[in-house]
């Protein structure tokens, strides 16, 4: 049976390729997972936090990196 762990967590995406190429170059079976959001971002125009004015959002994009792990189920013998 074969499981995934995480090995790697960024918001870089240069970060993710450089260890991609590492792998690779180690021959290491991986698979990355990206999740994508939105942060908004706002002012305070009047010095009370129930007037926020928006002013646009923040790209948010996290990426995950997972390496092959085996799991053996039963007893080895």
């Amino acid at each position: 049976m074969l499981f995934w762990k995480e090995i790697f967590l960024t918001t870089d995406q240069k970060k993710l390729q450089e260890k991609e190429e590492i792998l690779l170059q180690n021959h290491i079976l991986y698979r990355t997972k990206k999740q994508s959001r939105e942060k908004r971002q706002s002012i305070n125009l009047t010095g009370r936090e129930a007037f926020l004015y928006r002013v646009g959002s923040i790209p948010l994009t996290t990426y995950y990196l997972y390496v092959q792990k085996k799991m053996w189920s039963g007893q080895q013998n």
